[in-house]
């Protein structure tokens, strides 16, 4: 069987086209998921705030893609060229597309469990990988702390949007909690780990040069 071609970034991806398309694609994520929530929570107080909580998150990464359209032109040319390969190679913008075509059929369907609701959330937290990697190009290897702030602000907002769904559909709020608090954990480990990680190949690399 042929291997499977690997993908390359299309043409005029130099200009920003792909990276636009990600985040266009990410906020899509935020805001076509939140519709389809608010829907679900039908006329109760949880729908109110789960559709201004997914508003929030939505102009969050807005936010993040009018940083990324305004300093674009700041990447030289290799970073633009190890971008491009990145969002190829990672398939990001499909991954969000896809990501929200399922959690959307679902969240219509009425056929909602607690492994969707903890899939949603888990769904997010890749996606900001991406990004977190992506603002690392734009701040030399790391991403900028103001992502920080963002990033847990987009996680207590989307957290309750979930654990408001979860309510909504008759599952243990302070158990959905616990689950997507101790996801949280995992996640800042993992990152911590990539940091000590990264700083150990830099300080290999600088050992190299002397």
């Amino acid at each position: 069987m042929p291997d499977k071609p690997t993908p390359t970034p299309s043409e005029g991806a130099d200009d920003g086209r792909e990276l636009d398309a990600f985040m266009g694609a990410v906020i899509s994520f935020a805001s076509n998921i939140g519709k389809a929530a608010t829907k679900a929570g039908g006329d109760g107080d949880e729908s109110v705030v789960i559709g201004h909580n997914a508003m929030l998150v939505e102009r969050n990464f807005a936010k993040v893609r009018g940083f990324t359209k305004e300093n674009f032109s700041r990447l030289n040319a290799q970073d633009r060229v190890v971008l491009n390969e990145f969002l190829a190679m990672t398939d990001a913008t499909e991954m969000a597309r896809s990501g929200e075509k399922l959690a959307v059929q679902q969240l219509r369907s009425g056929r909602v469990g607690k492994g969707i609701l903890t899939w949603i959330s888990k769904y997010l937290t890749e996606i900001k990988k991406l990004i977190g990697w992506i603002l690392g190009l734009f701040n030399g290897g790391k991403p900028p702390k103001w992502w920080t702030k963002i990033e847990q602000l987009i996680d207590e907002l989307w957290n309750m949007l979930v654990e408001l769904l979860g309510m909504i559909f008759g599952f243990d709020a302070s158990a959905l909690a616990r689950e997507l608090s101790q996801g949280e954990v995992n996640y800042l480990n993992e990152q911590l780990a990539v940091a000590r990680l990264q700083n150990e190949y830099d300080r290999a690399g600088k050992s190299d040069e002397d």
